[in-house]
């Protein structure tokens, strides 16, 4: 009977000891205690909702290059290219915002497709917009080093901002 009664009595102890210390953590979150403890991630603050990346007039141009990007310049815009020499396929986004107070990232989606609808290919883009821009500028390319990766078709390529399709345009390789 005695160890019963102390095994409920220190049962009953230490129930009253974790509920104090929930009440404590409860009353320290809320600021009651005037202890308030900061939170583990980053609070998004009212300005930065504001900030947020919006966009209008996306333009989306294609050109063909070698495994390097050419500098704008000297890109040949086109939407048909022909599979004996076409080798990376470009795409290049032109976009119009208003202008940027700060650094904003820019992650697109980057889906391509066969004139029959099949995905072939898709690409997280990561990118950035700098404080002050009211244009930004991305290109980005799928393809080989050397031509024969493009058969003939009609391809899609369709670009998407946080689940949103921002464009899609077609290209031809013949």
């Amino acid at each position: 009977m005695a160890v019963h009664v102390a095994k409920s009595l220190i049962g009953g102890i230490l129930a009253t000891v974790i509920g104090g210390l929930i009440l404590i953590f409860i009353l320290r979150q809320t600021g009651f205690l005037g202890e308030k403890s900061e939170p583990k991630e980053e609070v998004i603050q009212v300005a930065d909702i504001a900030e947020s990346f919006s966009f209008f007039s996306p333009v989306l141009t294609f050109f063909e290059s070698g495994p390097s990007i050419p500098h704008k310049a000297n890109r040949i815009y086109a939407d048909s290219f022909p599979a004996s020499s076409a080798r990376y396929i470009n795409w290049e986004l032109n976009l119009n915002h208003s202008e940027l107070k700060k650094r904003t990232s820019v992650n697109f989606l980057v889906i391509y497709r066969h004139s029959d609808g099949t995905e072939f290919g898709r690409a997280q883009y990561d990118n950035f917009a700098e404080a002050g821009w009211s244009s930004s500028m991305y290109s980005w390319s799928w393809g080989a080093d050397e031509p024969g990766i493009w058969n003939p078709d009609t391809y899609t390529v369709e670009i998407f901002y946080r689940g949103n399709l921002v464009i899609s345009e077609k290209f031809v390789v013949y």
